[in-house]
C-alpha cells in the first residue's frame, strides 16, 4: 500500500471544513482511526478513538481512547 499525503491536505483539515459547513464545534465531534494519515483527524476531533491494534505512530500522538 502507499500513502501519498500533500502538506496542504489532511483529514483533520477535512474534518474543521466539514463542521463549519454543517455549523458543528470540533469538540462536538469523534473521531475513529488506526493508521498514521488519521493523526490529524484524531487530533483535531474533540473525542479521539484508536483502534486497539493501531500503528506505533497512532498511538504516540496521545489523548486517545482504545476500542
Amino acid at each position: 500500500m502507499v500513502n501519498i499525503i500533500m502538506d496542504d491536505v489532511s483529514k483533520g483539515r477535512a474534518l474543521e471544513a466539514l463542521c463549519v459547513y454543517l455549523g458543528l464545534e470540533l469538540k462536538e465531534v469523534a473521531a475513529i482511526g488506526d493508521g498514521a494519515n488519521d493523526i490529524s483527524l484524531l487530533s483535531t476531533a474533540g473525542l479521539a478513538i484508536a483502534m486497539q491494534k493501531c500503528t506505533a505512530a497512532t498511538k504516540s500522538s496521545g489523548g486517545l481512547y482504545y476500542a
